[in-house]
């Protein structure tokens, strides 16, 4: 047995800065970019407290999904949940706009 073989490093908690577009369509399908840092591959993201299940790993910055359908007019907020349970939200990320499609 090696002492001290490893060293422990917690991860930082993910940020996010920006998420764009501010309106997408109801029926959902609207490409969203979540833009911040310390996102991972496994990093998972929630729409509304509801987990999307195609979320594309850009970089340790950036992820890419499309929206779920949603309701004329409200806004969501969005959540993105690194493995180890650090959460970052984003409060009224965007609306549903039925202008939208």
């Amino acid at each position: 047995m090696l002492p001290k073989a490893f060293r422990y490093e917690a991860l930082a908690a993910p940020r996010i800065v920006s998420v764009a577009p501010e309106r997408v369509a109801t029926k959902g399908g609207t490409e969203i970019t979540v833009a911040g840092e310390g996102f991972l591959p496994t990093t998972a993201v929630l729409v509304d407290g509801k987990a999307v299940e195609a979320v594309r790993f850009v970089s340790a910055k950036a992820l890419d999904l499309k929206a779920p359908p949603g309701d004329d007019g409200r806004m969501v907020d969005v959540a993105v949940k690194n493995p180890d349970g650090q959460t970052a939200v984003s409060r009224r990320a965007f609306v549903y706009d039925k202008r939208f499609g």
